[in-house]
C-alpha cells in the first residue's frame, strides 16, 4: 500500500454533498484538501463532482484550485494510471459502476476510499448484490481491504470507511470466466438506485 500511495497520479472526488449547508460534507471535504496535500498532488489533479453542487460550492472548490468535471459521469470513469478515489458513503451503484468501467486489469490503477466492501458484503444477501451491484459481488475475492480507525469526534462522518485495492497478483488469481461478458450496470429494476443518473 506505501508502494501504491508514492505513484498516484491523481484523486477523483463523488459524492461529496452540499458542503455549504451539510457539516458532515465540510469535515470530508477538509479530509480529501489533507489528503491531496498529504499525496503531493496537484490541486488541479483533483477532479471533483456531485450533482448536487451548487455553483457556490463549485467556485469554492476552484478557489482552492481543484477541478469540477462538469458532467455527470455516474462513477463510469476508466483510468490508465494510479487514481484515488475518494467516496465516502456512496451509493453502491456508483462504486459498481467504477469496478464495471476498469474491468479487467486496470482495476490495479484503482484506490477506492469508501464505504467498506466487507461491510457491504455483510449486510445484503449474496443474491441481492449478484442481482444489483454484480462487479461488487465477483470482486470481493480478490480485494485488499484496509478499515480505516474511526477515531475522529464525530462518529458519523468517517464511519465504515475503508480504503479498497485490487494488486495485479490477485487479480490474476481470478478465472478467465471473471472477465468475460462485462455488461454495463443497469439499475432500471431498483427501486432506490442511491445514485442520481446523468440527464439524457
Amino acid at each position: 500500500m506505501n508502494d501504491c500511495a508514492t505513484k498516484i497520479d491523481s484523486i477523483v472526488c463523488y459524492g461529496l454533498g452540499n458542503f455549504v449547508s451539510c457539516i458532515n460534507a465540510r469535515y470530508q471535504l477538509s479530509l480529501l484538501l489533507l489528503i491531496v496535500h498529504h499525496f503531493k498532488i496537484p490541486p488541479s489533479m483533483c477532479y471533483c463532482y456531485d450533482p448536487v453542487f451548487t455553483n457556490t460550492e463549485r467556485s469554492i472548490l476552484t478557489q482552492y484550485g481543484l477541478s469540477c468535471l462538469e458532467l455527470n459521469e455516474e462513477g463510469k470513469r476508466r483510468v490508465e494510471k494510479l487514481t484515488f478515489f475518494y467516496m465516502p458513503h456512496c451509493g453502491k451503484p456508483l462504486y459498481n459502476n467504477l469496478l464495471w468501467s476498469n474491468w479487467g486489469n486496470s482495476l490495479a490503477n484503482l484506490l477506492i476510499f469508501g464505504n467498506s466492501f466487507k461491510n457491504i458484503e455483510e449486510r445484503f444477501p449474496s443474491k441481492l448484490l449478484e442481482e444489483e451491484v454484480p462487479y461488487i459481488k465477483a470482486i470481493l475475492p480478490f480485494t485488499q481491504q484496509l478499515d480505516v480507525e474511526n477515531n475522529f469526534k464525530f462518529l458519523d462522518i468517517f464511519n465504515d470507511i475503508a480504503v479498497h485495492f485490487f494488486p495485479a497478483s490477485s487479480l490474476q488469481q481470478a478465472p478467465s470466466i471473471t472477465w468475460q461478458s462485462a455488461k454495463e450496470p443497469n439499475y432500471s429494476n431498483i427501486t432506490d438506485a442511491e445514485i442520481i443518473f446523468k440527464k439524457s
